[in-house]
């Protein structure tokens, strides 16, 4: 919380909270581990399966790579552009960093543009 200076205060009610669990042996003001699914859905074996789909059809969309793989929204978002690494470029999907190759070829272009405009200062 914040008070209207901009400075941050606990609540009483967080602070009685915390001396009674502190009182009764706790250790940590931290929250307890709550049960639910544990975020073991994303795994190399659906990574491998987003990227073919996504390399066959750089137009697919997120919905229809999470029907395709059965899997929510969120986890297609997830590995498409967290661990793969891709963005949608004109409605289609390229990785967004340059590989080597493409690296050395940009600079080849770069290099023959230079010299073809230095011949063109020249002349």
């Amino acid at each position: 919380m914040v008070n209207v200076y901009g400075e941050k205060y606990v609540s009483d009610e967080s602070v009685r909270k915390w001396s009674a669990r502190f009182r009764a042996g706790r250790e940590s003001v931290g929250d307890d581990k709550r049960p639910g699914q544990a975020n073991t859905v994303i795994m190399s074996d659906l990574i491998d399966k987003v990227d073919d789909l996504v390399r066959s059809d750089r137009c697919v969309t997120l919905r229809m790579l999470a029907l395709k793989v059965d899997v929510s929204y969120g986890t297609v978002w997830t590995i498409v552009h967290d661990r793969l690494r891709f963005r949608k470029v004109c409605a289609a999907w390229v990785p967004k960093q340059l590989t080597d190759q493409l690296k050395e070829l940009r600079m080849g272009l770069a290099l023959q543009h230079l010299f073809q405009y230095q011949e063109d200062a020249v002349s």
